[in-house]
């Protein structure tokens, strides 16, 4: 194996060069005892954390003017334990509508009648079994012909007598 060749590399001073994060960008740790709001604004200004930063203000000026806050969710929102902040914001009319998935309707059932939710799908997938606790697929089973009945009125039936969930039954004819 022959040398790798240096002789064209050059380098440059360090301050001549833009950065992307400086000292004034990293995080500040705070007592524990410190308001979200302060928290919030303690984490670094940059990345994911400005984004974090950004999503509370405008929800916070939609609140504030009035205006619709709409939250749409899947089921990880709801098994990773973050629903209660969801109820406290609906309590408080900050979020005024929602739209969620098959799987977050399906944790939120489970925990509200078991306690519990997230089977594992390793396991359960491999057996045959995964879904199949009974009572959730019962509470599923007979919520999809109120879903029905409320898009499409009392026959249940979309305008072309079509019983399934696809476009037909938001299409008014």
């Amino acid at each position: 194996m022959r040398p790798f060749n240096l002789s064209g590399l050059r380098t440059y001073e360090l301050a001549s060069r833009p950065s992307k994060v400086a000292v004034t960008d990293l995080g500040r740790p705070v007592a524990p005892t410190t308001p979200i709001g302060e928290w919030l604004d303690s984490l670094p200004q940059q990345l994911a954390a400005n984004e974090l930063r950004r999503l509370r203000d405008h929800v916070v000026r939609a609140h504030l003017d009035g205006r619709t806050v709409a939250v749409a969710l899947g089921g990880h929102v709801v098994k990773t334990g973050c629903g209660p902040y969801l109820i406290d914001l609906i309590g408080r009319g900050v979020i005024t509508a929602v739209a969620m998935n098959g799987s977050a309707a399906i944790h939120d059932f489970e925990l509200a009648l078991a306690g519990k939710t997230s089977e594992d799908v390793g396991a359960h997938l491999h057996a045959g079994n995964f879904g199949m606790a009974r009572e959730t697929a019962t509470a599923m089973a007979i919520s999809r012909p109120t879903t029905i009945l409320a898009a499409n009125g009392p026959s249940g039936a979309g305008p072309d007598g079509c019983e399934c969930e696809c476009e037909c039954a938001t299409r008014t004819g």
